[in-house]
Parts: structure tokens; sequence; C-alpha cells
């Protein structure tokens, strides 16, 4: 998706490598910098544990988003999502709380049980949609939807069967 004009990089397990290593990358004048290049866009960091906000100033991504439709880590529980706002906005960077339908994610993490998230007649959504306007009130500027390619998770909004790609039977 292209966002005022840039595409928009959701950089997920951005965390697993070390902040100057993202620095390298995505700040003016890095050592391999993508910015002022036709790969020039807006990266935004996955938002797992409290301190990846401070990873993503470090890495100088444009900002952070919580992806998971469960509260299973810090960055995917609501209550946590005006602090996360507020840290967004004092530092000039984006922050997306991730809304989802429901979570089932045992299809492709069996351990994972404990993550699930029944739809219950889309009062999840509902809920979430609830929690994430309060961020947006709170400074947040976007909200992402995690469900798009996820129906392997059982978090798709329209239903899907299996054997569907692209909108075909």
């Amino acid at each position: 998706r292209r966002v005022n004009g840039r595409i928009v990089y959701a950089l997920y397990d951005s965390y697993r490598e070390p902040a100057r290593e993202g620095a390298k990358i995505f700040a003016p004048g890095g050592a391999r910098s993508v910015r002022g290049t036709e790969l020039d866009g807006t990266f935004i960091c996955l938002l797992l544990e409290r301190s990846h906000m401070q990873y993503a100033v470090e890495a100088h991504c444009d900002g952070f988003y919580s992806y998971f439709a469960s509260p299973i880590s810090w960055g995917s529980t609501p209550s946590n999502w005006a602090q996360a706002a507020g840290f967004a906005k004092s530092h000039s960077l984006i922050f997306a709380p991730s809304v989802g339908p429901g979570y089932v994610d045992t299809r492709v993490r069996p351990w994972n049980g404990a993550a699930t998230r029944e739809r219950s007649r889309s009062r999840y959504y509902d809920q979430a949609w609830g929690s994430a306007l309060g961020a947006v009130s709170a400074g947040a500027e976007w909200v992402s939807i995690t469900s798009f390619h996820e129906w392997h998770e059982g978090t798709q909004i329209e239903p899907a069967k299996e054997g569907m790609r692209d909108g075909a039977a």
C-alpha cells in the first residue's frame, strides 16, 4: 500500500536484528540507506515488547505496529496502546495498533492455544476497534487490520475456504 505517495513496509520480527543494523538501512546517510532511493518508503517495525518502541527510534524506522489480534505480547495488549501512542507521538513516529476479528493460530503453532480469541459473533472485532479508537484518541494515527492473508490462522473477515486464492473459488 501507499500512504502519502510512499510504500508502507511492515517489518515483521524486525527486532531480531540489532537496531544499529536497521539504522544502516533506514537512517538517512546510513551505510546502505534506502532513504531517497526508489526503495524508500514508510518502514514500521513490529512492536512486541515495550523496548521495541526505542528500537524503532534507534533503527530509524518510521514507526511500529502491534500485529497480533490477541493480547499475547506487550504491544498487542490494548491497555498499553495509549502509552505506545504517546511514545510514538513524542518521537514523531507512527503507531498502528492492530485489530482482528478473532485469532486462532493453532494450525501453524499447535502449542499456542492460549492465544485463541473467538469471534463471538463479531463482538471481539467490535471490542478491538473500540480499543484501537482509544489509541487514536491518545495520538495513534493508523490502525492496522491483521486479517489479510491470515486465513490459515482463522482471522479472515470474509469467510474463506481452503483452496481459494485471490478471491477465486
